[in-house]
């Protein structure tokens, strides 16, 4: 849990706890829905707790062959979502290919099949790779798997909103909790428009050195501003 969320939590005590019935997505799962009693000043917080174990269709489909991968920060790195998977390098992989050109990249073929990387899109960001065996990479493959990293994309933004493990996953080293608040307040790093290209990054990516980066496209128009919040002479580098 980020520090920010902790030190909220350390305000509540848990009072009260009472099983959920669950639905077919979590059948085989334990669930709680659990009553965080305030210290001051606060609301009460109705919470949900969820059994964390692997699927209950694995031992009916086996293990997944879909990779899933998420670019780090500071978007040097490509991160599984799921461990203990490696990470794969940004720079001279073909993961990397695929997550710096938006393009699907096929590898070698191989006796079991052929592993595809295909981008992982937010709405028009491009967050990480998805790489599933395919039998043959042909044409009409390629563009399934495309669709499949789009979905990949919707699944995971949804996954963030109410969980920690997408976040945590794309950290390849300790951030900062100031640095941690800003990403959370930053716009994506990346969008596509009509006539225009939006890419923005900050560095250092998992602290802060008083730089950051907005825009908004509004009827036709884009407007971005890149700020420099201590003030200093030098150039913000975002």
């Amino acid at each position: 849990m980020p520090a920010y969320r902790r030190r909220l939590a350390e305000r509540f005590t848990l009072t009260r706890v009472a099983r959920k019935v669950v639905g077919v997505g979590s059948v085989g799962t334990e669930t709680w829905i659990l009553l965080m009693e305030p210290d001051v000043g606060f609301e009460p917080l109705l919470l949900q707790a969820k059994q964390a174990q692997r699927s209950v269709l694995a031992d009916y489909a086996g293990p997944s062959e879909y990779r899933n991968h998420l670019a780090d920060f500071s978007r040097t790195a490509l991160f599984p979502l799921a461990l203990p998977l490696p990470a794969e390098e940004v720079a001279g992989t073909l993961a990397g290919r695929a997550f710096t050109t938006g393009q699907p990249v096929a590898g070698s073929q191989e006796q079991d099949g052929q592993r595809v990387w295909v981008p992982v899109l937010d709405q028009t960001a491009c967050t990480g790779v998805l790489a599933p065996t395919v039998p043959h990479a042909t044409e009409e493959t390629l563009a399934q798997a495309e669709l499949l990293g789009v979905f990949a994309g919707l699944v995971t933004a949804a996954a963030a909103r109410v969980s920690d493990i997408p976040g945590l996953r794309r950290r390849g080293r300790p951030m900062s909790l100031p640095a941690g608040m800003q990403w959370d307040l930053l716009p994506p790093p990346s969008a596509r428009t009509d006539g225009a290209v939006i890419a923005g990054i900050l560095e250092p990516a998992y602290d802060i050195a008083g730089d950051a980066f907005d825009y908004a496209v509004n009827d036709g128009d884009l407007h971005f501003a890149v700020l420099d919040g201590t003030g200093t002479a030098s150039p913000p580098r975002c």
